[in-house]
C-alpha cells in the first residue's frame, strides 16, 4: 500500500508494529489465527452478487479469537495491521464490555450491529454504523499510542507519522463503509483516501473487558 511511503512510514517500522500489536493483543487473550479466508463471501452471497464480482473478507472473529486472511494482497502489511487494530484492539473490546464501561456500543448490542446488513440502510441505521465504527476507531488509537510506546526503535517523529497514518486510515475506512452501504458499490479503498484527517478523540480502554467466544462470526468488509 503506496500511500503508507508518504507519511514516510517504511516497512521496518511496520514489522516493528505488526509484532507489538501481537504481543499485546495475546496479553489481552486474543488468539491470533492466520487463515484461507477466501470463502468467507457470506455477506455477498446473501444479496446476490455474482461470484466473479465477490470480494472475500480480511478478518473475521468469534468475540475471542481473531482470524487474519493469510494473503496480505493488495492492501499489503498495513491492510493486515489495521485488521488487527480495528478488530482485535477495537472492536473486540466492544464487544467484550458491559455498561461500566461508558462506551455507546457493548456487549451484546455492538455484537448485533457488527453482525447485521446495512445495506441500504434508513440514514439513522447508518449513522449507527458510523458512530459504531468510530467508537472502535477511538479504543483502537488509544492502544496504538500504547503500543508505539513500548517501540524504542522508532523516533518520536516515526510514531507520530504511524499513528496519523492509521487516524487518516480510519477516517478513510469509515467513509468507505458508509458509501458501500449506501450504493451497494465496492469501490477501490484508495480512492477515497482522507489525507490530513482531523484527529480521532481517543477513548481511554481502562474499563473491564471479558474476551468470550460467540456463536457466530462477525466479519470486516473488505477493501478492494
Amino acid at each position: 500500500m503506496e500511500v503508507s511511503y508518504q507519511y514516510h512510514i517504511t516497512d521496518e517500522h511496520l514489522h516493528l508494529l505488526e509484532d507489538q500489536i501481537r504481543v499485546f493483543l495475546a496479553k489481552k487473550g486474543i488468539e491470533i489465527v492466520v487463515a484461507d479466508l477466501s470463502g468467507c463471501v457470506e455477506e455477498e452471497i446473501h444479496l446476490g452478487i455474482p461470484s466473479e464480482d465477490r470480494h472475500h473478507e480480511t478478518a473475521i472473529s468469534n468475540g475471542k479469537q481473531l482470524y487474519i486472511h493469510d494473503e496480505m494482497e493488495e492492501m499489503g502489511l498495513v491492510g493486515r495491521i489495521y485488521d488487527l487494530l480495528h478488530m482485535g484492539a477495537g472492536h473486540m473490546w466492544q464487544w467484550g464490555s458491559d455498561e461500566r464501561s461508558g462506551l455507546n456500543h457493548f456487549g451484546d448490542e455492538a455484537w448485533a450491529i457488527g453482525g447485521k446488513y446495512f445495506l441500504f440502510a434508513e440514514p439513522e441505521q447508518l449513522a449507527l454504523v458510523a458512530s459504531y465504527e468510530k467508537e472502535a476507531g477511538q479504543i483502537c488509537l488509544y492502544h496504538l499510542a500504547l503500543i508505539l510506546g513500548k517501540i524504542p526503535e522508532l523516533a518520536a517523529t516515526e510514531k507520530d507519522n504511524i499513528y496519523r497514518f492509521y487516524n487518516d486510515f480510519l477516517q478513510t475506512d469509515i467513509a468507505y463503509i458508509i458509501d458501500y452501504y449506501q450504493t451497494g458499490e465496492v469501490r477501490h479503498f484508495l480512492d477515497g483516501w482522507i489525507y490530513c484527517a482531523p484527529a480521532i478523540r481517543p477513548i481511554t480502554a481502562s474499563f473491564p473487558v471479558s474476551m468470550h467466544k460467540r456463536e457466530n462470526h462477525c466479519v470486516a468488509l473488505i477493501m478492494k
